[in-house]
């Protein structure tokens, strides 16, 4: 037989003692055939510890026996969170350096350009801004250095107005040449023995250059040294440039006879 029906047993008519009367009853309308109890098509919900459903997009929460859609939780919306925090925070620092870097630039470009203007502006041959004030030596000249002393000596006056002197020397500081520093300050040491003002004169020892002096201006700064210390009441430094101031001499004499 290819094909069994299963009567349920509540459809079963109980057999008569007579076989003839008997009626073979009707397969019920529901009944399941072998091969449809072997395959199903609908889910099937299997019974015992750990059932579960099965093919099924529904599912049903324990909490609320309604029939709700499934949601994984996102385990990543902390760190999510945290990270645009970073982003917006960086993006806002970024905005103020920037603003902060703009404004140093311009701030360097306004000095730079009121600088070149001031240069633009400047008089020439002025070395630097004193206004109205000329240098009295333009050259290495011995008489460059004896004009400027007179200068000196007339600021001086018979108040002795040191602090007047003072200006006038750093006025001609400012606008002389550098070429002629070292006459400016044996004008000044010259001046400064004139008057008696050892200790101004040996404050500018060191800032003449006497290998770079002409040979008669070299002997005018040894004499001015021996005058300073003899002041001073140092021998020995006295004495040391009187032996210089003697060998200049000398020079000077074999350099004239050498030129006849």
């Amino acid at each position: 037989m290819s094909e069994t029906q299963v009567t349920p047993a509540s459809n079963r008519q109980p057999s008569s003692s007579n076989p003839a009367s008997a009626a073979v009853p009707e397969p019920p309308s529901n009944s399941i055939s072998g091969d449809e109890l072997s395959t199903n098509s609908g889910p099937q919900i299997l019974t015992g510890v750990g059932a579960s459903v099965t093919n099924d997009p529904v599912q049903f929460a324990s909490s609320n026996p309604s029939t709700q859609t499934a949601k994984a939780p996102d385990y990543f919306a902390e760190q999510n969170r945290i990270a645009a925090e970073k982003k917006k925070l960086s993006q806002k620092k970024g905005k103020i350096a920037a603003i902060v870097l703009g404004t140093i630039a311009l701030v360097a470009i306004v000095g730079v350009t009121v600088a070149l203007v001031v240069a633009l502006n400047r008089p020439e041959g002025d070395t630097v801004s004193v206004p109205n004030v000329q240098p009295i030596i333009t050259s290495d000249s011995t008489a460059m250095i004896k004009n400027l002393q007179a200068h000196a000596q007339e600021a001086y006056g018979a108040k002795h107005d040191l602090a007047a002197v003072m200006q006038l020397f750093s006025e001609q500081q400012a606008v002389t040449d550098p070429s002629y520093l070292n006459q400016l300050r044996l004008a000044q040491i010259t001046f400064y023995v004139t008057n008696g003002l050892y200790q101004q004169s040996a404050n500018l020892e060191r800032e003449i250059e006497s290998d770079k002096l002409p040979l008669e201006q070299r002997g005018i700064f040894y004499d001015a040294m021996y005058s300073t210390y003899l002041g001073l009441k140092d021998n020995e430094k006295a004495g040391e440039y009187f032996g210089l101031s003697y060998e200049n001499q000398l020079e000077q004499q074999g350099y004239a006879e050498d030129g006849e």
